[in-house]
């Protein structure tokens, strides 16, 4: 998740990548390994946001279930972001 407050209000992207054996090579470029001190990212300061961090944690529920058989799979999609600002959400991945 990345977080950035910005004139006093936040914004930034609630995202969700899946890596299977078949999605691996696509969605590593979207898998952050960075261990540093977040830079502007206000999430990395352990702010209080639980109304996104159980948004993400429902997509990725969902995107498990999905993967599992549970819900339904029409895109295959490996990679969903989910903008804050704009309440957008994209995929990316097969159609």
């Amino acid at each position: 998740m990345g977080v950035l407050l910005n004139d006093g209000q936040l914004g930034g992207i609630v995202r969700l990548t899946t890596s299977t054996a078949e999605t691996r090579e696509e969605a590593a470029p979207h898998i952050s390994y960075a261990d540093d001190d977040g830079g502007a990212n206000e999430y990395a300061t352990n702010i209080q946001i639980a109304e996104l961090n159980s948004f993400n944690a429902s997509l990725a529920v969902m995107r498990w279930k999905q993967l599992f058989g549970v819900y339904r799979e029409a895109r295959g999609h490996f990679y969903t972001g989910y903008s804050i600002g704009s309440g957008e959400i994209v995929h990316e991945g097969a159609e």
